[in-house]
């Protein structure tokens, strides 16, 4: 199972600096709900130069939210803070929930850039399917909602399998919680065979699955969410080598550090046109879509 917080881990060690290289991580001394405004940390786990450098203005980031702290109380440990900084999503936590230290790439960022790599892929990418059953009575079949594309439409006549033509109406006349393909005039009661695309369901919760991601898009993905979060940002030296080493891993050298987002753009869209090259291959012309239907 592929989820947006696999492919998060997957960004930040493959492309971003890991974590676990530059920033503190410890634990809450306790729960905290949604609202709470004030966490504490067990005695011992903040080192003398982590504890100095926490105060007003800092942030720091609990799981995947983060908070931006007003004020620390260094006798009891105990940090004030506002949650839901930078519309991060305010959660509860756990007890013994990690406290991430100011990171270069916070982890909601991350998530959000790959989102946005996801949802990107919909503009030239979609995913294959096939299902076969009758048609309806109107000549009607049931499509899963997220169908962006017809590609083959056969239909049952006697022992053979004749292509028909097709549309698909993406609000369904009948049933607005599906997309509907009707085909042409006669064909009811018909076996019907369609191949399809679909596009990919990006889930709201970070431990759910992507659903229907192909593996072979995950590079795409990662490459896309890297370069948005690296776009106009001065990219440090030690995220630099990270990020370069991974780049020659993959046989798409970088020159230099300066060219890390340069030679980003240029695999993207390497990429891309290599999996809209396939699609196209594997793929004959598409049947007809439309937006909506309305029946009189």
């Amino acid at each position: 199972m592929t989820t947006i917080n696999t492919l998060r881990q997957r960004l930040e060690l493959e492309y971003l600096e890991p974590i676990t290289d530059s920033s503190p991580a410890v634990p809450l001394a306790s729960s905290i709900n949604d609202t709470q405004p004030t966490f504490q940390f067990d005695a011992g786990v903040l080192s003398p130069d982590e504890e100095a450098i926490i105060g007003p203005g800092f942030t720091l980031e609990i799981d995947n939210e983060l908070v931006y702290v007003t004020s620390y109380d260094g006798a009891t440990r105990t940090v004030t803070c506002e949650r839901n900084y930078l519309d991060s999503g305010a959660v509860s936590h756990a007890d013994g929930a990690i406290v991430h230290f100011p990171t270069r790439w916070p982890r909601f960022l991350q998530e959000e850039a790959i989102r946005d790599a996801v949802e990107g892929l919909n503009a030239d990418l979609f995913v294959v399917k096939e299902l076969r059953l009758p048609t309806s009575a109107l000549g009607y079949v049931n499509l899963p909602l997220n169908t962006v594309a017809l590609i083959e439409v056969i239909v049952r006549n006697g022992d053979r399998w004749l292509p028909i033509e097709a549309e698909l109406f993406q609000t369904h006349a009948l049933d607005g919680t599906v997309a509907g393909m009707q085909l042409e005039t006669g064909v009811a009661n018909a076996m019907c065979r369609v191949r399809y695309g679909v596009s990919l369901t990006v889930p709201s919760v970070s431990t759910d699955d992507v659903t229907d991601l192909p593996t072979k898009w995950i590079r795409l993905i990662l490459v896309d969410a890297a370069l948005a979060m690296m776009t106009g940002v001065d990219i440090d030296a030690v995220s630099q080598e990270n990020m370069t080493e991974s780049l020659r891993l993959e046989r798409f050298p970088v020159r230099s550090g300066e060219g890390i987002v340069r030679s980003l753009i240029q695999y993207r869209e390497y990429l891309r046109a290599r999996f809209i090259s396939e699609q196209k291959a594997l793929n004959p012309p598409m049947v007809r879509m439309v937006d909506t239907v309305v029946l009189d």
